[in-house]
């Protein structure tokens, strides 16, 4: 564990997931400077499945792109929609890297 200082960085964001038929997951973070804020940060999709992109997703290339600085708290969050003929999307091994600085 390292305290929030300058270097320091999101890593990458890692999953399995699977999206039979028409089902689809959409992957999203917010980021903010604690976790209470966390309730109104901007969310930043990273992933829609499908067609979507393979696992790992680059946490801080989403933020820098998106406009949002680094900060100690993360959320991910996961919205499944099962398919039009009743197939469950999965989603699991959910991991997040933190990268501590010099």
């Amino acid at each position: 564990r390292c305290d929030l200082a300058d270097g320091d960085r999101w890593g990458q964001l890692r999953w399995i997931l699977a999206t039979p038929g028409d089902s689809s997951i959409t992957l999203s973070i917010s980021c903010a400077g604690t976790a209470a804020e966390l309730d109104t940060a901007l969310p930043i999709t990273l992933a829609e499945f499908p067609p979507g992109t393979a696992s790992p997703a680059d946490l801080e290339a989403a933020l820098v792109a998106a406009g949002v600085p680094t900060a100690a708290h993360l959320r991910v969050s996961a919205t499944l929609t099962a398919g039009s003929g009743g197939e469950s999307p999965s989603l699991s091994n959910v991991e997040v890297r933190w990268h501590c600085g010099d």
